[in-house]
């Protein structure tokens, strides 16, 4: 991929040159968009967007690792599944009602990691 190089100054669709503010080069880096928000309104959406973004990734990551944590519990066969199955089903939950994930694939991976908890309680 080439890297994106930012002039110095930037020219309007009028004309006229301006120089971009630092935070442009930032929404650039980030790979969210290749344009730049113009109106207010749409500027403001922008910032919604990388915030909610940043969210999701950080709640997505979390219940990962939780459930992570929680298969490998269950292959080793520890103690204190059930704490642990609570607190995936919970981290799950909140994230499919926040939008992070769907709720059917919350559920899914809910009730196979519950029939896992309890094959392994055997």
């Amino acid at each position: 991929m080439k890297a994106l190089l930012r002039p110095q100054r930037l020219a309007t669709p009028a004309g006229r040159l301006y120089s971009p503010p630092p935070s442009e080069a930032a929404h650039a880096a980030s790979g969210i968009g290749d344009r730049l928000a113009t109106h207010k309104s749409a500027e403001k959406r922008a910032r919604q967007d990388a915030k909610r973004h940043a969210r999701n990734r950080a709640v997505k990551s979390q219940t990962k690792t939780i459930v992570k944590a929680l298969r490998a519990d269950l292959d080793a066969g520890a103690a204190g599944l059930e704490e642990k199955l609570r607190a995936a089903e919970s981290a799950l939950r909140k994230a499919a009602s926040g939008g992070v994930i769907p709720k059917r694939r919350a559920s899914r991976l809910v009730s196979r990691l519950a029939k896992r908890a309890a094959k392994a309680k055997r």
